[in-house]
């Protein structure tokens, strides 16, 4: 199993059930968006992690070989990005993502992201492979 197929069965899931997550429990994820970014150690935690994961997913998929891995080295610099906000700014980040939960098109606009690509990357990794694709 190449890393593509094994990351794309990773990510595939995993976007779908935080889609599902933000979508039936959207006012507990806005009511615990204030308490975490309040918390420093939670914002250690999540660039630590960040860092981890899109260094794993740009060193393996940092190549124009294929959709998928093209789809899973743009999630990785997202995600390097996002986390190197953290610990560059994380004042402003967190002010950031305090005023993007009040904006109902930019929550709805990630739910179509995360349900499009969870779809996607599991069509790929479960069923593409399989038929040759």
């Amino acid at each position: 199993m190449n890393t593509v197929v094994l990351t794309s069965s990773i990510l595939g899931p995993l976007l779908l059930l935080l889609w599902i997550g933000l979508f039936i429990n959207s006012a507990y994820y806005k009511n615990t968006i204030e308490h975490i970014t309040d918390k420093t150690h939670t914002l250690i935690l999540a660039w630590i992690l960040g860092i981890i994961a899109g260094s794993y997913m740009v060193a393996n998929h940092n190549i124009a070989e294929g959709t998928p891995a093209v789809i899973i080295s743009i999630l990785g610099w997202i995600v390097l990005l996002k986390s190197s906000l953290i610990l560059a700014l994380p004042q402003s980040f967190t002010q950031a993502i305090k005023k993007i939960k009040y904006d109902i098109v930019s929550i709805k606009s990630v739910w179509i992201i995360y349900i499009v690509l969870g779809l996607y990357l599991m069509n790929y990794s479960y069923f593409g492979v399989g038929f040759g694709m």
